[in-house]
């Protein structure tokens, strides 16, 4: 019940604004022994309470299994980590959405967010079921998404860069990977969606389809 509740709660802030929301872990440089974690459109915006509790449940840890345990904030949720951490992954079944009557799906929605502290550690694979690669060479970044261990192709990209004005889109092709022009100086931010047909039961109710967000930082400082 209390699911429900939640779940009937984003819907209602969904409504009253133009923007969808996605959970986003963030390995923040200037303060090396903190995680953050939002509930947003994009990294850095500002998570209200509200939001902070609907992101709450998500299961993060770091790359050799250890669990984080993130509190709520001013404007997100916040751990306290080892500062040499290099990676952070969460995974969350986040409930069953029913959009028929706008013209949309049923589906059961899922997140697993990837914060990464440099480059180099955004270009490691990890076990989470939609896993985001990224590597920067010529002012080039090469997206990689990738869905139980294998290349996705088709996935939908959403991106934030330093020094654009607005999101980019884009499809990743046969190999799982999309390019886009990047600047130095700033935060960068993935998101990839990932439908998937399969029937299965969340909190007694059964579906039939699912869809996983994707999401990754990463710090890319001026050069």
């Amino acid at each position: 019940m209390k699911r429900r509740i939640l779940i009937t709660l984003l819907m209602v802030l969904s409504a009253t604004t133009s923007q969808a929301h996605f959970v986003w872990i963030e390995l923040p440089p200037q303060e090396q022994g903190k995680a953050y974690m939002r509930l947003a459109e994009a990294p850095l915006e500002k998570t209200n309470q509200k939001l902070q509790e609907l992101c709450a449940p998500m299961h993060v840890t770091t790359l050799n299994g250890q669990t984080v345990d993130f509190l709520p904030g001013d404007d997100k949720r916040v751990a306290e980590i080892d500062k040499n951490t290099p990676l952070l992954l969460g995974n969350l079944e986040y409930g069953i959405m029913d959009r028929r009557e706008s013209g949309g799906d049923r589906y059961l929605l899922q997140y697993h967010a990837k914060a990464a502290r440099s480059l180099a550690d955004a270009a490691k694979e990890t076990d989470l079921p939609v896993d985001i690669l990224a590597t920067v060479a010529e002012n080039t970044i090469q997206i990689t998404v990738r869905f139980n261990g294998k290349a996705y192709e088709g996935s939908e990209l959403t991106v934030d860069l330093p020094g654009a004005v607005e999101q980019l889109k884009g499809t990743t092709d046969a190999h799982g990977q999309a390019t886009f022009p990047v600047e130095s100086g700033g935060w960068i931010g993935i998101r990839a969606m990932v439908p998937e047909t399969g029937a299965g039961e969340f909190d007694g109710e059964t579906y039939e389809k699912s869809r996983h967000y994707g999401t990754l930082t990463i710090p890319y400082p001026a050069r």
